[in-house]
């Protein structure tokens, strides 16, 4: 990787970027790891990661892929990725298991820069590559604070960030004429696995590769039985869904994608996403200023300009740039995400982007005969302006170099461990934090947001505002279907783990329960820890609390 620079300045530049990514990303690992009041040292994942750790622990233990024992719920979207989790947990244990996939995270992204590399060479042309232009495509790559962020703390984007590239980079070799790449096929099925909307990357990849290999002696046959191979793991997969959940898609596409206006899911997407499009918009104006001066320069006829495009010398920046923008228009189409400005959909295909906003500018400068220190410039401004927005943005992050939700996940270590302490295995408890309590406990749980009940995630969504936050959205998918008299009163779990919304407990949004829990549940503090226990429970220590 080191070698690829000719000029000793940018392989020192490079080396010393490269040391601080690394560094960076392992202080980040050990900045999210917690001294808890047991005294011990315990390593948490992101708390949607979380959700899939407690699918892979009960996988271990030999009671399936479920959430609570005998529920068959899918409440994940990444069963690759929940494999892996339970071969962690298999060999590291509980506790060590979550280190080993932030450790894994930060393998990832090292992979990450290399596979930039081999992409950004490969599809330069020999007079075009400089150590300006590779140095800033990796620069692009170890800035890009999101993927970062997800690959240490344990969610599924960054693993297929490192999945995607590698695609790309094993698609860049020669392709022998009729010969099949089962190894690459099976490899794309593995982009579906890691996240089901991988269903887009597949199909845009197969139709590039299909008018790739049109004109091949059975070219189009050879793509015919890749896609075919890589539909069967996925088959295989839907098959095992339709048997043990009894659905052919899982719950959080139920709680997420259904029940929401689609008027109301484009405005709330685009509030979501709007945002992110201003924060990149000088990368965007020279991809779409190289489609509209390659179509309409001199010298080429139009079909040669569509072939170049679509087949030969240009296909990938065209390629990369319709990844994106699915993705975009995906994102938008499912109203938003519930954690801007991590832009989790769209991080793989971002990266892509970066890379074909590269391209674009070297074809630019040809085009418009730019001088080398005008390019120069040029380019440095539109790097410098994402590497000026990044500590706004993250101004969490990075100011007290720790993940975002880190503070938030040593408070659930610490309400973990004394629930454990406080209630028999038999309790039942109830948490707006789906993730790290339940795993750590190990008690039967109770999802107030639905990812792992059927019955919240069919409700109508929570469209009055009440979830609205400052960056464009009125109602966040994923935590606006709740029915708090279904999981409070109804359900009466033993523990219901203190959280105030507007200043009240057993509240979310619209609804406020404050009262009857005040009249039916002790609010105690333990250990710093506040909780609610249920008055006539049996499953509570009371003696521990009195004394």
């Amino acid at each position: 990787m080191f070698t690829t620079f000719t000029s000793p300045i940018y392989r020192t530049l490079f080396k010393i970027c490269f040391a601080l990514y690394i560094i960076f990303s392992l202080v980040l690992v050990a900045r999210s790891s917690y001294v808890a009041i047991d005294h011990q040292r315990h390593f948490v994942l992101f708390d949607d990661a979380m959700i899939s750790m407690r699918y892979a622990h009960n996988l271990v233990l030999g009671n399936g892929l479920v959430w609570n024992m005998g529920e068959h719920i899918e409440g994940f979207t990444n069963p690759l990725m929940v494999f892996i989790m339970a071969g962690a947990i298999a060999v590291f244990g509980t506790n060590y298991s979550m280190l080993f996939i932030q450790l894994l995270g930060v393998v990832c992204l090292a992979l990450n820069v290399y596979l930039v590399k081999n992409i950004v060479t490969s599809l330069l042309k020999p007079e075009d590559r400089s150590d300006f232009i590779l140095f800033i495509s990796l620069l692009l790559t170890m800035a890009w604070y999101p993927v970062i962020y997800w690959s240490v703390f344990g969610m599924e984007t960054g693993f297929l960030t490192t999945l995607v590239l590698f695609i790309i980079s094993l698609s860049l070799k020669p392709i022998r004429h009729g010969k099949i790449y089962s190894g690459l096929a099976l490899l794309l099925s593995l982009v579906y696995l890691t996240r089901p909307e991988g269903a887009l990357f597949i199909a845009i990849f197969y139709a590039f590769r299909a008018i790739q290999r049109y004109k091949e002696k059975n070219g189009i046959l050879a793509t015919v039985v890749e896609a075919i191979i890589t539909a069967l793991p996925i088959i295989g997969y839907q098959l095992f869904r339709l048997y043990f959940y009894h659905l052919s898609y899982p719950n959080t596409y139920i709680l997420k994608a259904t029940g929401m206006p689609l008027e109301d899911r484009l405005k709330n997407g685009i509030g979501f996403f709007s945002p992110f499009i201003t924060r990149i918009s000088l990368f965007i104006i020279p991809v779409v200023l190289f489609f509209f001066v390659y179509i309409w320069e001199f010298g080429t006829s139009f079909t040669n300009k569509l072939k170049n495009l679509f087949i030969d010398q240009y296909k990938y920046i065209t390629m990369f740039t319709l990844c994106f923008g699915a993705y975009a228009a995906y994102q938008i189409w499912a109203g938003g995400d519930p954690w801007p400005p991590f832009w989790r959909m769209t991080v793989p295909y971002t990266i892509l982007f970066f890379i074909a906003f590269i391209l674009s500018i070297v074809k630019l400068k040809k085009s418009f005969h730019l001088r080398e220190d005008l390019f120069l410039a040029f380019a440095s401004v539109i790097v410098t302006s994402l590497l000026v927005l990044i500590p706004f943005d993250y101004h969490y992050d990075f100011m007290r170099l720790e993940p975002y939700q880190t503070r938030n996940n040593k408070e659930n270590i610490d309400t973990s461990l004394v629930i454990n302490e406080l209630t028999t295995p038999n309790a039942t408890i109830s948490s707006f934090w789906a993730g790290t309590i339940p795993y750590l406990t190990e008690r039967y749980s109770l999802d107030p947001l639905g990812k792992t009940d059927a019955y919240i995630a069919t409700l109508a969504p929570d469209l009055s505002g009440a979830l609205s936050n400052p960056r464009g959205m009125y109602s966040i998918p994923g935590h606006n279907k709740y029915d708090l008299n279904y999981t409070y009163i109804e359900k009466k779990p033993d523990v219901i783990v203190y959280l105030a919304f507007n200043n009240h407990y057993c509240s979310w949004a619209s609804q406020n329960l404050e009262e009857w829990c005040s009249k039916n549940y002790k609010l105690v503090t333990y250990k710093g820890v506040k909780l609610l226990l249920r008055n006539d429970s049996k499953n509570v220590y009371w003696d521990k609390i009195t004394s």
